[in-house]
């Protein structure tokens, strides 16, 4: 219930050959990022594999990681309510 529409093929190879070209790209240094960030991602997502948001969070000094259970790539909007409470308490935390 309330799941992404399943991602269709033609789609899904021009996503791949976009990640697979950034894949093979020099990391960039995210230790640089001296801004108060918030990733979130849901724990089934195909577009943005949710292991990228983990390795994102590890390299991006005092970062939040919300993952969101259940949810594909549109996890901030299949908990919609959740998310939006995440970002006022992120934005009011950072102020």
């Amino acid at each position: 219930m309330d799941r992404d529409a399943p991602i269709r093929l033609p789609s899904f190879h021009r996503q791949i050959t976009t990640i697979r070209g950034w894949g093979r790209a020099e990391p960039q240094d995210l230790s640089a990022i001296g801004a108060p960030t918030l990733i979130a991602n849901g724990d089934h997502d195909r577009m943005v594999p949710t292991a990228l948001s983990h390795d994102m969070h590890a390299r991006i000094p005092d970062s939040t990681l919300i993952i969101y259970p259940g949810a594909g790539h549109g996890g901030v909007f299949q908990h919609g309510d959740e998310f939006v409470d995440a970002v006022r308490t992120h934005l009011d935390t950072n102020s």
